[in-house]
């Protein structure tokens, strides 16, 4: 079976530039410090458009190994 590379992304994403102002001034109340994101799923979608095409994702266990999943499939990366 087919099984993608995984992708490469950082392990710490920082906060998004287009979050609603409301939502970056509740987390300003963090005294000024950077909101960061810890990654631990990604989407993909192989194909020519958003009505076609096969959906799998990459996630991060609590144990911090990642895994592929794709439809019935789950291997270890």
């Amino acid at each position: 079976s087919f099984l993608p590379l995984p992708p490469s992304f950082p392990s710490l994403l920082p906060s998004p530039p287009f979050l609603p102002s409301l939502v970056v001034i509740t987390l300003s109340l963090f005294q000024g410090e950077p909101i960061t994101y810890q990654l631990y799923a990604v989407l993909v979608h192989s194909g020519f458009s958003c009505n076609s095409g096969h959906y799998y994702s990459y996630v991060k266990s609590s144990s911090g190994s990642w895994h592929c999943m794709n439809d019935s499939t789950v291997c270890l990366i």
